[in-house]
């Protein structure tokens, strides 16, 4: 578990799928939901890795109570390349606006760098995600460009946000974790 100040990031229990399952993805803010997956698929990649493997791996973002807030995780965008593709979604929108993806944002890069022979970390997100691309910005992920209508989504060509983090510009994992005291390590 990563403990943030005011979020934890854990891996998925089996307790967890039932209210996982149940959770909305919700309308016209939503632009990547495509890696939720069924049921069904996400007990086999549980039983599997705990959907976590050097390729791929998924955590929850809870508030201190342990309740689920959110999601976290990375995947291999391609076979050629050491770079690693962030994707969060926050569960529910009364979670918004409170810098909990962004905690999270800076706990998951900052673990990826401290365990991961990567220099770069990335992130995509739709043009018109002006949260997503908010919470990229406050992280010290840079703007590199625009892939123009490279997203088909609610029925429509949508242009996509390219972010990246070097390892370099990103804060160390001591700096953002909490100590057992509950203080910054």
């Amino acid at each position: 578990m990563l403990n943030g100040k005011t979020i934890n990031l854990r891996l998925i229990r089996e307790a967890d799928l039932e209210e996982m399952m149940q959770i909305p993805i919700h309308g016209e803010e939503t632009f990547f939901s495509l890696y939720m997956r069924d049921e069904a698929t996400f007990r086999s990649d549980m039983e599997k890795d705990g959907c976590w493997s050097p390729d791929e791996g998924c955590l929850l973002i809870t508030d201190k109570q342990d309740r689920l807030l959110g999601d976290i995780g990375y995947f291999k965008p391609c076979p050629y390349s050491d770079v690693l593709e962030i994707f969060y979604h926050l569960f529910y929108p009364v979670s918004q606006r409170r810098g909990i993806m962004t905690e999270a944002l800076q706990l998951l890069s900052a673990y990826l760098f401290a365990m991961r022979p990567i220099e770069r970390l990335q992130i995509f997100t739709a043009s018109a995600n002006l949260a997503s691309r908010r919470v990229a910005e406050k992280c010290g992920y840079l703007h590199e460009g625009t892939h123009r209508r490279a997203l088909f989504n609610h029925g429509a060509y949508h242009d996509v946000e390219v972010y990246s983090l070097l390892r370099e510009e990103c804060k160390p994992l001591d700096d953002v974790l909490l100590d057992e005291e509950g203080g910054a390590q």
